[in-house]
């Protein structure tokens, strides 16, 4: 471990620092720092926003018939139909609690 002066204060710094403990100057080769970001709360987000974006027209489309075909008084279509409907209900509130409890 060599020690060596920091280009914007002049206090010794360590060669291995990535920046200046004094000011946060960047030390390295050419003042080049690389920063990376790891941040897993977007991607958690989008995959809650995309099942929003299924389960939400299979509530209100699976909602249209089977009130259509509970109306109508059609025994065979009226199930499944309703099935859709609470299908798609639950899986809107479980992808917007999902996508509401990932923010970072």
């Amino acid at each position: 471990m060599a020690l060596i002066k920091c280009s914007e204060c002049g206090k010794d710094v360590s060669d291995k620092a990535s920046s200046c403990p004094n000011c946060g100057n960047p030390i390295g080769v050419g003042n080049k720092a690389t920063v990376v970001q790891i941040d897993s709360a977007p991607s958690k987000r989008r995959k809650y926003r995309i099942w929003l974006l299924v389960f939400t027209p299979m509530f209100f489309v699976g909602s249209f018939f089977s009130l259509i075909w509970g109306l109508a008084g059609g025994d065979g279509q009226f199930g499944i139909w309703l099935f859709v409907a609470i299908l798609g209900f639950v899986g809107m509130c479980v992808s917007a609690i999902g996508s509401w409890l990932a923010k970072p």
